[in-house]
């Protein structure tokens, strides 16, 4: 239920205990004054939760700014008839089947019982659990923060967004109802325009929030949803992604880094799930090991798959889409899920190294390339022994850019990166960008020779050649993270001292 903005005087019968050890005084009927212990253990830890989840995702608040006052009732009737008092409204006002809301500082909630009828005659489809009637309360008070959050950003709780946002937040806060899976734009689109017409659907309410925050970060989705552009911006940039953020075991984050694969449909380990596949990068996990190596040196690592690269499989068709537009707006929204407050790197390799440019280029505080291309692609490919830029794109002609090239690549993308400006364009004039070049003098995927443009145009960068490395600054035909994890560990320190 929105919040409401009247205070009118609310009689409850029974008592009321002040608890300070709670944060909250909680009033309870007589009938209910043997539950008080289980009534303050379920609303304060619905309290730790909501406030532990807000700030998980930068938007911290103080316990003592969500509720002061919760108040439970024993019958429906007198929850209709207390809230229809508070808010200055007839009793047949409130729906029947009321069971909570927040106004101002205070919660008002019905006993468990009489919400676990009215969840099972709302909710068949969703067994009840033994922890709903918290995720009740805690659906409750993520109103309540996300009220304040809106009414900071925008001035007025309407800024809380639409009506299948707010509540989708909230379901997802609270953990109601089971994960369903994740929606395509249109059928988000189409569920948006169904809300604006139709009666309440909460399950679909959360689903629809939590395909959303595979794209974009919470915090994000909650500064932006009270502006009337809100759904243009999600239709423009919303691409789910299977990614994990993860932090240092045992110490706080001294940042974090993004790592950005290279041409291959890679998966969330760093790992073509093509079986049978003989080749080393199906048969390795680079970016795990390589992330698990910088957490253990202190840093916060983001990892993730390609559009349509699950773990045991690829999907042609979504995989084919793979274009530089699309790879771009992936990498724009993973971005948005680092942490703005402490440094933030981004580790490109390969043809990765090219989609750098990509992301808001000035907020970057370094970037690390292995086995990077300093020039075109063009120019990596006829160093392979490929045909002439010329020759490509008279091979390209008439081809669908959803074609494939291998396992690699769409012709899409190709297409793309045969347009794009020397790749050392994209880092030059960024005075405040630390910039580390790696390059095994092995490797046989881009030629040693990209080192000397970076070398010519960009000289302010570190750039260090591994002598006997391969492309993934590896001995040959030796699979081992340790001397890239510690080059760049030992680059990272010292330009990011642990304090």
């Amino acid at each position: 239920m929105r919040h409401g903005v009247f205070w009118v005087a609310l009689q409850v019968a029974g008592c009321a205990v002040s608890a300070p050890e709670t944060g909250f005084e909680l009033m309870l009927p007589d009938a209910l004054s043997g539950e008080r212990a289980a009534y303050e253990s379920e609303i304060r830890a619905a309290l730790d939760h909501v406030t532990a989840w807000y700030a998980r995702h930068g938007l911290a608040s103080p316990k003592s700014d969500v509720i002061d006052t919760a108040i439970v009732f024993a019958e429906e009737s007198e929850a209709r008839r207390a809230i229809a008092g508070r808010f200055g409204v007839k009793d047949d006002a409130i729906p029947v089947g009321f069971s909570g809301t927040v106004d101002g500082k205070t919660l008002f909630v019905v006993r468990r019982e009489l919400y676990a009828r009215t969840y099972a005659r709302l909710y068949p489809e969703h067994p009840w659990r033994a922890d709903d009637y918290r995720a009740l309360i805690a659906h409750e008070l993520a109103h309540r923060l996300h009220a304040s959050k809106a009414t900071t950003i925008f001035g007025s709780e309407d800024g809380m967004g639409p009506r299948w946002f707010f509540e989708g937040l909230a379901i997802t806060c609270a953990s109601q109802f089971e994960p369903s899976s994740t929606l395509s734009w249109p059928q988000i689109q189409e569920l948006i325009v169904r809300d604006a017409k139709g009666p309440l659907n909460y399950p679909l309410y959360g689903q629809m929030v939590r395909s959303l925050a595979a794209s974009f970060p919470i915090r994000w989705l909650v500064e932006y949803a009270g502006r009337p552009d809100f759904v243009d911006l999600l239709q423009r940039e919303y691409l789910p992604s299977e990614f994990v953020l993860e932090h240092p075991a045992d110490r706080p984050s001294r940042g974090s880094i993004l790592l950005v694969h290279g041409s291959a449909p890679f998966d969330l380990d760093g790992r073509i799930p093509i079986p049978g596949l003989d080749s080393p990068y199906a048969r390795t996990r680079f970016t795990r090991d390589l992330g698990q190596a910088l957490r253990a040196a202190g840093w916060s690592v983001l990892r993730y798959s390609k559009p349509g690269v699950q773990a045991d499989r690829i999907d042609a068709e979504a995989y084919a889409t793979t274009d530089l537009e699309l790879l771009g707006r992936q990498l724009r929204n993973l971005w948005r899920f680092l942490p703005a407050d402490r440094p933030r790197v981004v580790f490109a390799w390969s043809e990765g190294t090219l989609h750098v440019r990509a992301l808001p280029m000035d907020e970057i505080d370094a970037v690390i390339l292995l086995g990077g291309i300093s020039s075109t692609i063009a120019d990596v490919i006829q160093a392979q022994g490929g045909p002439s830029p010329e020759a490509l794109r008279k091979e390209l002609v008439g081809k669908s850019r959803r074609d494939m090239l291998g396992v690699d690549r769409p012709v899409g993308r190709l297409l793309d990166e045969l347009d794009l400006e020397e790749n050392w364009t994209s880092f030059q004039g960024l005075e405040r960008l630390r910039m580390l070049v790696l390059h095994g003098t092995e490797d046989r995927e881009v030629p040693l020779a990209q080192v000397a443009l970076w070398k010519k145009r960009l000289p302010p960068a570190d750039i260090v050649e591994g002598p006997g490395l391969d492309h993934r600054f590896m001995p040959r035909d030796v699979y081992d993270i340790a001397p890239l994890a510690r080059e760049v560990a030992a680059w990272l320190d010292r330009h990011y001292p642990a304090c």
